[in-house]
């Protein structure tokens, strides 16, 4: 506008008056597990529920899950068209055991899993649910989005190497950039990756996970056995 403006071929700048956006700052909350194990335990078996848990286990975005329908569902995989990706490319991920478990294996292949209320489109009750998902866990300051993000650092944590966890996420610079890696990767280890954070997630339904730093670079990390996200328990 204001070169149009500078050349004559606008009388005046419309834009004159328009503050600049704010400039955009990258989130890096990534959830405790404490924090994770709440929401685990008090998000319910309800649509919200289950798509959160998802979100958790898959670290897939909220609204590829969100538009699943049956024909995505392998045998032992989930495969998300180029349509529904952000980066336009189709990505085919590991299923485990655990997360078969909020998915219907009775939804027909053009159905989807999760749907608005009364309604046979996706799910869109985020702004209502949200709030209430975060005062029954205690957590807050965090996004759905979030959760993407502590699901690469949970597997990061657990020796899972970058390449996989970006394989797993379908981040589109690391097909670019580690072209030959991915081409060859095999699902056993896609596979493998799910299943050590899938087992973490158990965990986090009895165990509380204790981090005590020691020294530079050195971590001691205690185990309570106990049943520390019992919504019924105090304090927790």
């Amino acid at each position: 506008m204001r070169w149009a403006h500078r050349k004559h071929y606008l009388d005046r700048n419309p834009m004159e008056r328009m503050q600049s956006p704010h400039p955009y700052v990258a989130r890096e909350r990534v959830l405790i597990d404490m924090e994770l194990a709440r929401l685990w335990k008090t998000a319910g078996d309800n649509t919200f529920g289950k798509i959160v848990k998802l979100l958790i286990l898959t670290g897939q975005r909220r609204g590829e899950i969100a538009q699943l329908k049956g024909s995505m569902i392998g045998l032992d995989t989930i495969t998300l068209p180029a349509t529904l990706c952000k980066n336009r490319r189709a990505h085919i991920f590991p299923a485990r055991e655990l997360a078969r478990t909020f998915l219907d294996p009775e939804v027909e292949p053009e159905e989807y899993f999760f749907k608005a209320r009364g309604k046979e489109t996706p799910f869109d009750g985020w702004s209502k649910c949200k709030p209430k998902l975060e005062e029954r866990a205690r957590v807050d300051g965090w996004t759905l989005h979030d959760l993407r993000r502590t699901f690469a650092s949970g597997l990061a944590a657990q020796g899972v190497s970058i390449p996989v966890i970006e394989r797993l996420l379908n981040h589109m610079h690391s097909v670019s950039r580690l072209r030959d890696f991915t081409r060859t990767l095999s699902r056993f280890f896609l596979s493998l990756a799910l299943f050590r954070f899938s087992f973490f997630c158990f965990l986090l339904q009895d165990i509380a996970v204790i981090v005590i730093p020691l020294r530079s670079r050195q971590w001691v990390i205690g185990i309570a056995f106990y049943k520390a996200l019992s919504p019924s328990r105090d304090g927790i």
